[in-house]
């Protein structure tokens, strides 16, 4: 037991601490809130697709070499860092699209809430982290890390200026505008006919009284005088 009059009452040192381990808890979390999650499929379609100019992965480098994303940019403990390293420096344009991820997602949080503070005004997306990619059936690579499209380290780097135009953001699930139904008109014409086209028709009752033609018989008709008869 520690002296009262270093920590001052049992009771009060508990809530000191507990309030300090809250604020350590809170820390890691607090960035997380509001920021764009996207999913294990999203990411791997934003990848194909070739939607995002960085993928920043914010581990270790022991973590690192054990497997990443593909085609990701390794920037070891980003949310830990004090200043935008070099690797991904020239990516703060609003026109970028760029995916943070980690192991599970609090960590990338933490280090999109330092690109914001830093001046990153473009699309940042909470790409969670290899837990959720490789329980979505997604595997890890062991390649070397790539220079961010978007890096000025990068020669072929496209202004964002030039890119304003090509650059388009991953489109969620749930932003998805929903698009009233489209009429499709008949390409055949339709003809509306006047009532004077229209043959008269001349009621029964006034049709004319036509009376029974006579035919003749081709065959002659004989009488036969009553003395013929038997």
């Amino acid at each position: 037991m520690f002296p009262s009059c270093v920590f001052g009452s049992s009771r009060l040192y508990r809530i000191k601490f507990s309030t300090f381990c809250c604020f350590l808890i809170c820390r890691q979390f607090v960035c997380v809130i509001g920021q764009q999650f996207i999913s294990p499929e999203e990411f791997y379609n934003g990848i194909q697709n070739n939607i995002f100019d960085a993928i920043i992965d914010v581990r270790t480098l022991g973590e690192w070499n054990q497997g990443h994303i593909q085609n990701a940019t390794f920037v070891e403990n980003l949310s830990t860092q004090t200043s935008i390293p070099i690797e991904i420096q020239g990516c703060e344009g609003a026109c970028r699209t760029i995916v943070v991820y980690c192991r599970s997602g609090s960590r990338a949080g933490a280090a999109i809430d330092l690109m914001v503070s830093n001046g990153f005004n473009g699309t940042i997306y909470n790409g969670r982290g290899t837990s959720q990619w490789t329980a979505a059936g997604y595997d890890l690579v062991t390649s070397d890390s790539v220079n961010a499209k978007c890096s000025i380290g990068v020669d072929t780097a496209i202004p964002c200026e030039t890119n304003a135009t090509t650059s388009s953001p991953l489109m969620m699930t749930s932003e998805l505008p929903s698009s009233p139904p489209t009429i499709v008109s008949s390409v055949v014409p339709t003809t509306i006919k006047h009532p004077s086209m229209f043959p008269t028709l001349t009621p029964k009752s006034e049709l004319p009284s036509i009376p029974p033609t006579i035919v003749p018989s081709d065959t002659p008709t004989t009488i036969k005088h009553p003395s013929m008869f038997p």
